[in-house]
């Protein structure tokens, strides 16, 4: 199972989750499809698998959250992020 944390622009945590997703591999992009999040919102990840147990990226969307009347972050300033960790099963290798 994998431990997600979004963050902010700022660095600070804006929501939690899992998924059982299969990493794609080391190296390989990943997408994590739109799943409720801590924040009460549904966001779809991605990113690349950075580790056997580690997946992170800048893709968070929809960032910020529906409703949210606050403009995206600023132009030069960092994106959201977010980061995983612990794993999933790994693919099979090609035979």
């Amino acid at each position: 199972m994998w431990t997600i944390t979004i963050f902010n622009p700022d660095g600070t945590v804006h929501a939690t989750g899992s998924s059982t997703l299969t990493g794609p591999g080391v190296g390989k992009s990943v997408t994590i499809p739109a799943q409720q999040y801590s924040c009460n919102n549904n966001h779809t990840l991605t990113g690349q698998q950075t580790s056997v147990n580690a997946m992170s990226g800048n893709g968070v969307n929809p960032y910020p959250d529906p409703g949210v009347t606050a403009e995206k972050y600023p132009g030069g300033l960092n994106p959201p992020s977010w980061d995983a960790s612990g794993g999933g099963p790994e693919p099979e290798p090609p035979k």
